[in-house]
């Protein structure tokens, strides 16, 4: 079950923007928002809003539906 790995994904994570139930700081893997971005990819975020789809702004957040459209966080460090 998803709630018996959480804990280890946690400690394992870096996450810049704090942490909350599904995030962590101080681990070895540094997850981030992508650092790009282009012209095609607000476009499409400007669709998808456009046609009334819901913007999720964290897809790790197991407690809510993840249907809707968003950045995937990505393991990078400054990259």
């Amino acid at each position: 079950r998803a709630d018996d790995v959480l804990p280890y994904f946690i400690s394992a994570e870096d996450y810049p923007e704090g942490t909350n139930r599904f995030r962590g700081r101080g681990g070895i893997m540094h997850v981030e928002n992508p650092r790009y971005e282009t012209e095609l990819h607000d476009r499409f975020f400007d669709a998808a809003k456009a046609m009334g789809l819901k913007h999720n702004d964290d897809f790790n957040a197991w407690d809510r539906p993840q249907a809707g459209y968003g950045e995937f966080q990505v393991t990078q460090k400054q990259g």
